[in-house]
């Protein structure tokens, strides 16, 4: 909400309205998570029976790397005051994410960022071992996503072009 209405509501009305909307962003951060499970029996669908094992394990794995390459660099550079430019300059491996209380936020853009990744899985798979990918994923969630994400939710370079994302379906495609 925009602060000359947030100033005019009580206290207790403030911190309603904070609780919904971190509780709303939790929701929407698990719902995508939830979305994992669909990709990854999709793709194991689309494999040879010998290999859907390895295609589940690596969706697991995958997880796993987005959330560290995003907790260490990728939320830094996505969220971090771009304030226009190009990468953020704050939020690096966690630092001052407590104090500013971005914990949903670094949760959803993870979880949108995870999926990017799991995405891309899903054209290479049974064509790329799965240390490579692991590399190529920590690279996708850890700084291509991230810039992206900078660039247009992050009031970046793009948003004060007044670029509008719907729904975003840019980011995430």
């Amino acid at each position: 909400m925009d602060q000359p209405r947030l100033l005019s509501m009580s206290e207790s009305t403030k911190e309603a309205v904070e609780v919904i909307g971190k509780l709303w962003l939790l929701t929407a951060a698990l719902f995508t998570l939830c979305m994992q499970a669909g990709y990854a029996l999709n793709e194991s669908g689309m494999i040879r029976k010998q290999n859907s094992l390895s295609v589940l394990s690596k969706n697991i794995l995958n997880i796993a790397i987005t959330a560290i390459a995003f907790l260490t660099i990728g939320y830094g550079i996505a969220n971090g005051d771009v304030d226009g430019g190009v990468i953020g300059s704050k939020y690096y491996f966690a630092n001052n994410l407590e104090e500013d209380d971005h914990y949903f936020t670094w949760l959803l853009y993870c979880a949108v960022t995870s999926l990017v990744s799991t995405i891309t899985s899903g054209a290479i798979a049974e064509r790329m071992r799965v240390n490579v990918f692991l590399v190529f994923s920590f690279i996708i969630s850890g700084v291509i996503c991230p810039l992206i994400i900078a660039w247009t939710w992050g009031k970046g370079w793009l948003n004060t072009m007044e670029f509008q994302d719907n729904g975003g379906s840019m980011v995430v495609s």
